[in-house]
């Protein structure tokens, strides 16, 4: 296994970590499944565990304490704040006083008295920006924090919280979505944060089992142009299955592991033997050959999907903030727009980096 160090701070991380938002659905209460999961990505090396309060009502935190906590120095977990699943829908709070209430629960569900990477999940637009950067400063020096992170910031909003001093973000990246390398490479690599990876098999649809895409979740908000053009990229990576003899989690794996501003790949598998396929194809050395196979792929999918996967947003009602930031509702969200929006236009958006494609006007 290899190993990065957050360049702000002395924490060496796997290269590869392991992320747990799915584990309360596939492992639930077998602690013997739970127990086979830890040890093996113990015994491959990994040392970083991600996970969020509100992955499952703290289950995802919880799964690690009870495996992980008598090896508690020689691990590193990342867990994310700022979240809140309600029956009315998705709820953003970075406020101090709900980052202190969740704190004060994740260090329970951990059993631990410190975070290594404490990560701000989303953007709250409603927040006092400086109360929040001072509260979580605050926690570092009482060394309950030891670094802070964010995850799913634009790259507009990862320059304005620049102040927070970020040691890390957490975005999408795989053979589709890779709107990432235009701005954040070379933005936090001049900025000394790192960056981690999820969803490297897209969500669990590269995983080279037989689905039907159209019954997939993400299939909800692509078209239809979309969903026809990752069917043909996916055609291409089984034939390359064939030709290189190689599954296609670890022809991805080996892809990405040469992908050098990133600094951890996060896999979310419940299956032991998953994780050693995705370790082992990360561990590859690809020859020549196998690259420009490989290669070809990944030009095609960049052709078909400039820019990723894309999202249409109707925007049936504006707000305005205290703070005086325009916004929209999104999937149960705010979501902030330009002053160029108005009622009845609809957003055409990039799904991972939050940037507006085009707009469709009322």
């Amino acid at each position: 296994m290899d190993y990065r160090f957050l360049a702000k701070e002395d924490m060496k991380i796997s290269r590869i970590g392991l992320g747990t938002r799915q584990l309360a659905k596939k492992i639930g209460n077998d602690k013997a499944k739970a127990a086979s999961l830890f040890d093996t990505a113990l015994d491959e090396g990994i040392n970083l565990f991600v996970t969020a309060y509100h992955y499952d009502k703290g289950f995802g935190e919880r799964i690690i304490g009870e495996n992980l906590s008598n090896i508690r120095e020689d691990i590193i977990i990342a867990t994310s704040a700022g979240v809140y699943r309600t029956e009315k829908g998705t709820r953003i709070d970075l406020s101090p006083k709900a980052l202190e209430e969740q704190l004060a629960k994740t260090l329970k569900n951990l059993q631990t008295d410190y975070i290594d990477l404490f990560q701000l999940h989303h953007p709250d637009i409603f927040c006092n920006k400086k109360e929040t950067i001072n509260f979580l400063h605050e926690q570092v020096e009482a060394d309950t924090i030891k670094a802070i992170g964010v995850t799913n910031f634009n790259i507009n909003t990862l320059k304005k919280w620049a102040e927070l001093e970020i040691a890390s973000i957490q975005m999408p990246y795989n053979p589709i979505q890779r709107e990432i390398e235009s701005e954040y490479f070379d933005y936090c690599a001049k900025n000394s944060i790192a960056i981690f990876a999820y969803t490297p098999l897209c969500a669990g649809l590269l995983t080279g089992k037989k689905l039907d895409l159209k019954q997939h979740p993400l299939a909800s908000i692509l078209d239809p142009t979309e969903i026809n053009n990752f069917e043909l990229i996916l055609e291409d990576f089984e034939k390359c299955s064939k030709e290189l003899d190689l599954t296609i989690p670890q022809i991805i794996m080996a892809w990405i592991s040469e992908i050098q501003e990133l600094d951890s790949i996060l896999v979310g598998t419940s299956n032991p033997n998953h994780l050693v396929e995705n370790i082992s194809g990360f561990e590859k050395h690809l020859s020549n050959n196998e690259r420009e196979v490989i290669g070809e792929i990944m030009k095609k999918a960049k052709k078909l999907f400039p820019n990723g996967f894309t999202i249409k947003i109707p925007v049936d009602k504006i707000y305005v903030s205290p703070t005086g930031v325009r916004y929209t509702k999104a999937f149960g969200a705010p979501l902030e727009i330009p002053q160029n929006i108005s009622e009845g236009d609809i957003i055409i958006m990039n799904d991972t980096t939050g940037k507006i494609i085009d707009v469709i006007k009322s």
